[in-house]
């Protein structure tokens, strides 16, 4: 089904607040720092269902019924990010 569960998408933010209260925390108890930038994160997701898209441009083959089955989430998939945080979630529990 085309589309089917586009609205249920999800981005991780962090509020200004929270910043706020762990750089109060870092200096109040003279803790260290560090900033982590994880990149390709994304690409570690799943998805529980079938995901299919058109050929990407320059790897179509002649018979353009054809699609592709995603194995794994990639950028650009709108249901990426949901995915990506329900497995960082249930790696911590």
């Amino acid at each position: 089904m085309l589309g089917f569960d586009f609205h249920e998408t999800f981005s991780l933010m962090v509020k200004p607040i929270t910043i706020k209260v762990i750089i109060t925390f870092v200096v109040t108890y003279d803790w260290k720092l560090f900033e982590l930038d994880v990149n390709n994160s994304y690409l570690n997701g799943f998805f529980k269902w079938n995901v299919y898209i058109v050929q990407p441009p320059r790897f179509e083959v002649e018979n353009k019924a054809l699609v592709c089955k995603l194995n794994k989430a990639f950028y650009g998939v709108k249901q990426t990010p949901r995915q990506w945080f329900h497995r960082l979630k249930h790696t911590f529990h």
